[in-house]
């Protein structure tokens, strides 16, 4: 909040002084927006996650005589795990670029060089199922394919105003 206000005050001073300042005063009251944007979408998915495991553990403790428990726990563990997955598959193809769109087996290939290299996982654990990431990714409104089949991200604040919309 205090980047925001910091951006607001400097887009203020700059239309007030000086003409050919005004479009980095706007530039960095977009990225303070951007930022702020994203800040809270995280910390919205991380309050999620931890509500979601405080429910399963609470729901676990509660039924841990019965199989009802581990089946509930298996699937908020598969829930996250397809959050995960589209995550993932979004960050590869905003990655690439506004100008760069990513064929299906180019996001697969970037997804997995990501969770070998960035996440040390052994090709046994890379086993991305990109079609459904993509499916899933689609359906929020996040990326759009191209009639060339090629797949391209929306802008940040147009995917988060998609997930505002999705959780209404």
């Amino acid at each position: 909040v205090a980047g925001l206000l910091a951006a607001l005050v400097a887009l203020v001073g700059s239309l007030l002084s000086d003409v050919t300042s005004n479009a980095s005063a706007v530039g960095a009251m977009l990225v303070a927006l951007v930022s702020l944007a994203a800040r809270q979408f995280f910390a919205f998915t991380a309050a999620q996650g931890r509500l979601d495991a405080a429910v399963a553990q609470q729901t676990f403790d509660q039924l841990i005589d019965t199989n009802k428990s581990t089946l509930l726990s298996l699937g908020y563990e598969a829930a996250r795990q397809e959050q995960k997955e589209v995550l993932l598959c979004f960050t590869v193809i905003l990655g690439a670029g506004a100008s760069e769109a990513l064929s299906t087996a180019e996001v697969k290939e970037r997804a997995e060089r990501v969770l070998q290299t960035e996440l040390e996982l052994g090709l046994q654990a890379t086993a991305f199922d990109v079609r459904d990431a993509l499916q899933k990714c689609e359906a929020l409104g996040l990326i759009a394919q191209a009639p060339s089949g090629s797949w391209l991200a929306k802008a940040p604040c147009e995917a988060l105003d998609m997930l505002a919309d999705a959780k209404k």
